[in-house]
């Protein structure tokens, strides 16, 4: 007897065991569930201050140019036309026709490898956050204290880059942009500032960008920084030749 119910007693209380861990389980599961509804309700909030899923959706190419002297045309939804000055103080192009990509310089095309671009590339997905053809996925949000400052993180992820979001909740705008090279290290830091309209979207007239190396800390400072959406470009642009001339040739020209 004293055997049956020892036996009886272990199962009984095995049973107890796995019923614990079941509901330790769904608990967890339904926390995280939780927590990405909260993130998609912040995400969607974002998205309505940043001018709405609509404004975004008609976005068909971005142009960014810079206090650094770099020109960047983003077409939609996956060509880029660059042009910058070298530290030679010689113009420099690259060209990426959603395939191929391309450097050239005044020259002339000095080097072309097969490379597609991706939709959801990180640098031109912080101005943007959502297009017709990029959405993120979205993994979670906090609350956190900064020294005396309140943000919420969105923890996204574009094209397998883990890309964190930080912002005031009062402004809903992004503030920080933290990009992860590896797990739980930021390798690539933007921070954004003094926001325009820009065709009824909401766009950051300050950049920081900075690389998480020693002797590229102190590089984070912000410059000005022009947007334009929907402009009126050459296609021309993406086909060769390709020889850098000026920071405007990607302008459509007069007939």
């Amino acid at each position: 007897m004293g055997f049956k119910y020892f036996s009886r007693l272990v199962i009984f209380l095995a049973a107890l065991a796995s019923l614990a861990i079941v509901a330790e389980a769904q608990k967890s599961v339904s926390q995280t569930t939780n927590n990405q509804n909260e993130a998609q309700k912040a995400w969607d909030s974002l998205i309505r201050t940043k001018g709405g899923r609509d404004k975004l959706y008609s976005v068909t190419n971005i142009l960014t140019e810079s206090y650094y002297g770099t020109t960047r045309l983003f077409v939609m939804s996956n060509r880029l036309w660059q042009f910058s000055t070298g530290f030679d103080g010689q113009p420099d192009l690259d060209v990426n026709d959603g395939h191929m990509a391309y450097a050239a310089s005044s020259r002339g095309t000095y080097g072309s490898q097969p490379v597609e671009m991706d939709p959801c590339d990180y640098e031109r997905m912080m101005f943007l956050l959502e297009t017709k053809s990029c959405k993120p996925e979205i993994l979670g949000v906090t609350r956190v204290r900064e020294g005396k400052r309140v943000l919420d993180v969105i923890q996204t992820v574009f094209s397998g880059s883990r890309v964190d979001l930080a912002y005031e909740p009062e402004e809903q705008l992004v503030g920080e942009a933290r990009v992860y090279w590896s797990a739980g290290e930021i390798g690539h830091k933007y921070r954004f500032d003094k926001y325009v309209d820009v065709d009824g979207i909401k766009m950051p007239t300050m950049i920081a960008d900075s690389v998480d190396y020693p002797k590229f800390r102190d590089l984070d400072h912000f410059v000005p920084v022009k947007i334009s959406l929907n402009v009126d470009y050459d296609p021309k642009i993406f086909e060769p030749p390709f020889i850098a001339t000026t920071k405007d040739t990607w302008k459509r020209k007069p007939q």
